[in-house]
């Protein structure tokens, strides 16, 4: 019985064929029927291969892309790094610039210099800086930069020197309210800020108002500016007023010093 029906089947199969191979079959529409029927299934191989080379010409165009994003982003950072780079020269410029206006208008002898070393233990306390007592520079020293006041001297070798900030907490130094006539002692904050004490709370001190040194005591010379006023408290049960002193340096960045020299 199976082979009847195999044989059958396959005798239907040549018929078709048969058909098939007779030139157009016009009269008979038989090809135009099978390849009627045939040809959803060669268009879905067709729409196939064309997904295919299509999958593999985006593959292609997604790896392109990531070169040329790739090489983009590296001329980015060279032209980041280069604007880095000018933006760096030209704050050099500028406080070069400063500390020379401030030479030709000060009645100081100046020595200037880089710093060379931030302490690690408490990097806004003290920095090293590249003179010493081979160029004339002694203890106590006072120095600055673009015209503010950095610090002092507390320690002095042949070639280098240690200089204490006014942002440490060991520093102390009498100071004033400019073109107001207040006077206090300003002192180091941990975290580079300062504080102005002793300052009476009847004393009309505001943000914004500027501080600089009083040259009493004579520790550091009188006019040199420290800092702006950025807070002003009142405190309850006290009779001097709480004052915070933002910096006029960021001593964080420091490059740039000059050392005040005594006679």
């Amino acid at each position: 019985m199976k082979r009847k029906k195999s044989f059958t089947f396959i005798i239907i199969v040549v018929i078709l064929l048969a058909f098939v191979t007779i030139d157009n079959v016009g009269r008979f529409g038989i090809t135009r029927s099978v390849l009627s029927y045939t040809k959803p299934v060669g268009t879905v191989f067709t729409d196939l291969g064309s997904g295919v080379s299509g999958f593999f010409r985006n593959i292609i165009n997604v790896g392109s892309l990531q070169k040329d994003n790739k090489s983009l982003q590296n001329k980015l950072d060279v032209a980041l790094n280069e604007v880095s780079k000018l933006d760096s020269l030209q704050k050099e410029n500028n406080q070069l610039r400063n500390d020379l206006n401030f030479k030709k208008a000060s009645q100081y002898n100046l020595i200037g210099t880089k710093v060379v070393y931030f302490d690690p233990s408490n990097i806004t306390s003290s920095v090293v800086i590249g003179v010493g007592t081979d160029d004339g520079v002694k203890l106590g020293d006072i120095v600055v930069a673009s015209g503010y006041l950095v610090g002092r001297v507390n320690v002095v070798e042949t070639k280098t020197a240690k200089v204490i900030l006014i942002t440490d907490p060991e520093s102390t130094i009498a100071a004033t309210v400019v073109n107001k006539n207040i006077s206090g002692t300003t002192k180091g904050k941990i975290g580079n800020g300062l504080s102005m004490d002793q300052v009476p709370q009847n004393e009309k001190v505001i943000k914004g108002d500027i501080v600089s040194t009083s040259g009493l005591g004579g520790t550091f010379p009188k006019g040199l500016l420290i800092g702006e006023v950025e807070n002003v408290q009142q405190i309850s049960g006290s009779i001097f007023q709480a004052i915070d002193i933002q910096p006029f340096l960021d001593f964080n960045t420091l490059d740039n010093v000059m050392v005040i020299k005594r006679s």
